[in-house]
């Protein structure tokens, strides 16, 4: 069989729920010259009925399953499969915009010394509510310049050259929740990123996950990506080997500082905090401001954030009808005022 010009890497976990609305929009795209591999990885409700399904009725779906292994390893495993010159990637939850893939093509086509390219994306919940759109840097110097602080691509935006990625080494087993980063951070070592300006992906959040109820140990992956990172660029070996780790494991094999670590949780919970606060997911809202509170406290914020933090958790169980937690965390919020907010003991939120 003729090679496609993309192949399309699809890990799959128990995703019935969003499956088949992220199948018809690849399906459905424009430029039309690619293969969707998706990789069940262990599913337990309807997604292999799902996927036989999309296979029976379009000949460019093949359906791999595997013992649950975790998403970076169903990752890889797609992409051993992957026959096409350029790797696409999308999580089962996310959605395409019709001229997602050509728009990449186009520019990957147009500019040969870029080996990777993202588009923006429009943030929405469970039931398809957008909450906001996350643009990026697209040139790719300031990409080189912006990559070492922060991540500055979409997963399911991505469009990556096969030969680039291979040359690298691909998803690394160690980053788990960051492996994505970690790739793009070592493929920049030795090629161009890019991104598009415009939003090409319907980007999903969800507010049940493990970042609503640990965003500091969600941010750690992304601390230690790019500690590793660092390491490499001062001309040392790379300190971490590809194989799994716990985030703590991770964190002390490459040296990461502890205060970046709070710093990255602090920012992650504030950010979904406030999408949890768009969606109208209350306790997830309240999760998160706990636990900004909690990792605030440790950095020593201001007296003023802690206030603000305080009373919206104070208005948040008025809300719901809790009013001895409002009360408590309306003095809690003067208490802070007067004092500061190391100066609070037990839950404030």
């Amino acid at each position: 069989m003729t090679a496609p010009r993309v192949s399309v890497i699809l890990p799959v976990f128990d995703g019935a729920r969003f499956l088949s609305q992220a199948l018809d929009a690849i399906l459905g795209q424009t430029f039309a010259d690619f293969e969707v591999i998706a990789v069940d990885d262990g599913s337990t409700d309807t997604t292999p009925a799902i996927l036989a399904e999309a296979a029976a009725r379009d000949p460019r779906v093949r359906v791999e399953r595997l013992a649950r292994s975790g998403h970076t390893r169903a990752t890889r495993r797609a992409i051993e499969l992957a026959r096409g010159e350029l790797l696409a990637h999308c999580d089962h939850d996310d959605v395409w915009l019709p001229t997602r893939l050509a728009r990449g093509v186009s520019y990957l086509d147009a500019h040969l010394d870029v080996a990777v390219v993202g588009t923006g994306a429009i943030v929405v919940d469970a039931e398809d509510r957008p909450l906001g759109v996350i643009t990026h840097p697209c040139d790719p110097d300031e990409m080189a310049r912006r990559l070492p602080v922060a991540n500055a691509i979409c997963h399911s935006s991505v469009l990556t050259r096969a030969a680039a990625l291979r040359v690298v080494g691909g998803h690394r087993d160690a980053f788990r929740h960051a492996s994505d980063y970690d790739l793009w951070l070592r493929m920049s070592e030795r090629f161009r990123l890019a991104n598009l300006p415009d939003p090409l992906v319907r980007y999903r959040v969800h507010f049940g996950n493990m970042t609503v109820v640990d965003p500091e140990s969600a941010g750690g992956g992304g601390v230690a990506a790019r500690a590793s990172a660092r390491a490499r660029r001062a001309g040392r070996p790379d300190p971490v080997e590809d194989r799994p780790y716990t985030v703590d494991e991770l964190l002390r094999v490459v040296g990461a500082d502890r205060h970046e670590v709070l710093v990255e949780g602090f920012g992650l919970a504030l950010y979904l905090a406030e999408l949890a606060r768009t969606a109208q997911a209350r306790a997830a809202e309240r999760v998160l401001l706990a636990r900004a509170y909690g990792i605030g406290r440790q950095l020593g914020m201001s007296r003023g954030r802690a206030r603000h933090l305080l009373e919206r958790a104070a208005a948040l169980h008025a809300e719901s009808g809790r009013r001895a937690a409002a009360l408590h965390a309306r003095w809690s919020a003067r208490a802070v005022r007067w004092f500061g907010p190391r100066a609070l003991l037990g839950r404030a939120i």
